[in-house]
């Protein structure tokens, strides 16, 4: 009987638990905020965009870019309000609609965000949804001649110039419903494409006219939507950044490991508690 009474006093803590964290959201993001520590592993020499997805803004589509000074870009811009849905500290992506006809959430990032730059670093916390569509985001504009971008189900990042793609690719797939820190990195010096996977590099390729400045026309830059007529992207995204230099290995690894604890602490305390729920009903005699 006592080992009954247990389990129903951690059933009243789990209950109270989540009532108090479905009822007081802006509280749990500051108890869920990235600590100094984590804060300070991200790299900021060339940080020109930080686009935070954590609260929907007060205008429901402004995410402000928190760089500040000559270098930071403007604001990104959330289109199709309507159908956005802010969770788990992340912007939900509906995935309604194609690019030529685009019903559903995604972002309109600046125009030129690289414009006139070489080298770049491009990182993003996602979650695709278990329904794994192509395209992430985009950097180019409403044609397909030029651009970079990364995929989701086929998990890669591409450019696109001299008439083919130039591809970094992962050799698995992505899961669904799983976070993760992708990063795609152009390094105009050593002429490479790189593709990170939660801090590890996964495939590099380079090419001799490998350079940012290939794509010129940055006139539509987007998050979630391709310059292909594609499905828009299904998922949830938390954080976004660019930068106007090709990060490190050893930055990657230490900017994803700041990110995943927004969601990796979150969902270990959860299981943590799981665990604990778990041991309990297997020591239960009822008499």
């Amino acid at each position: 009987m006592k080992k009954i009474k247990r389990l129903k006093k951690l059933f009243l803590f789990l209950m109270s638990l989540i009532i108090w964290f479905s009822a007081q959201p802006v509280e749990r993001n500051k108890i869920m905020a990235a600590s100094p520590e984590e804060t300070a592993a991200i790299p900021q020499a060339g940080l020109i965009a930080d686009y935070s997805f954590a609260e929907e803004p007060e205008d429901g589509k402004t995410i402000v870019n928190t760089v500040s000074g000559t270098n930071a870009v403007g604001n990104a811009v959330l289109q199709n309000i309507s159908t956005a849905v802010w969770e788990d500290q992340a912007l939900v992506f509906s995935g309604a609609g194609t690019s030529n006809n685009p019903t559903g959430t995604w972002v309109s990032l600046p125009e030129n965000i690289l414009g006139g730059k070489t080298s770049a670093t491009i990182s993003i916390e996602v979650k695709p949804s278990s329904e794994i569509v192509k395209k992430l985001w985009s950097i180019g504009n409403s044609q397909t001649n030029t651009y970079w971008f990364m995929n989701t189900k086929d998990p890669r990042t591409s450019i696109k110039y001299g008439g083919s793609e130039k591809t970094a690719r992962g050799s698995h797939g992505l899961e669904g419903e799983r976070w993760y820190h992708l990063t795609a990195v152009i390094d105009a010096e050593t002429k490479t494409l790189s593709y990170y996977i939660d801090g590890v590099k996964v495939s590099e390729i380079q090419d001799s006219a490998m350079t940012l400045s290939q794509v010129s026309d940055q006139s539509r830059n987007t998050i979630g939507r391709a310059p292909y007529n594609d499905p828009l992207f299904q998922g949830s995204v938390s954080t976004f950044r660019v930068y106007d230099r090709a990060l490190s290995s050893e930055e990657i690894e230490a900017m994803a490991a700041a990110d995943s604890q927004l969601h990796g602490d979150y969902y270990n305390q959860i299981e943590h508690l799981l665990d604990a729920l778990s041991e309990e009903i297997e020591d239960i005699t009822i008499k």
